[in-house]
């Protein structure tokens, strides 16, 4: 999937692109330019969005900056629902370096873990959102992991 006409990803064919109805009942996604992937069987979401930057605030910012604001963003949208964060996280996509942050929370009284990135790539943010049922987390994992090694720049 080439996304931005710049960041290329690759996914399982358990996965399907969501349709509007399907990214309307979702509860934590913001509006604005994107795109969801999900597999139902393995109750997996993945969010990548994106905003650009003007040359100014694009030379200023810097990923751990934005990293603290998105995590403090989540942590106030998560909190009525349970929100636990659990641990902070780093990685590389394709040389360019990604903070985030793992947490867990209840939703329909159902345990989920979240997973959520920034990057910053050329004068481009990238937020790299992904849920999934905390009892299948350990199988998920590998496959988030797989989707995330699959990223390249164009």
């Amino acid at each position: 999937m080439l996304l931005n006409n710049e960041l290329n990803l690759s996914y399982p064919e358990s996965f399907h692109i969501m349709d509007e109805e399907e990214r309307s009942r979702l509860q934590f996604m913001t509006k604005g330019a994107g795109e969801c992937i999900a597999d139902p069987e393995r109750h997996m979401i993945l969010s990548v969005g994106w905003q650009t930057l003007g040359l100014m605030p694009s030379l200023l910012l810097k990923t751990e900056d934005i990293a603290k604001k998105m995590c403090d963003s989540i942590r106030r949208s998560m909190e009525p629902y349970g929100y636990k964060n659990e641990a902070l996280l780093s990685r590389n996509l394709d040389g360019s370096p990604a903070q985030g942050i793992r947490y867990q929370y209840a939703a329909s009284e159902i345990e989920m873990t979240g997973e959520s990135y920034v990057v910053k790539h050329k004068r481009t943010l990238y937020y790299f959102h992904c849920y999934s049922r905390t009892a299948l987390e350990e199988g998920n994992a590998g496959i988030l992991d797989g989707i995330l090694d699959s990223i390249h720049w164009s």
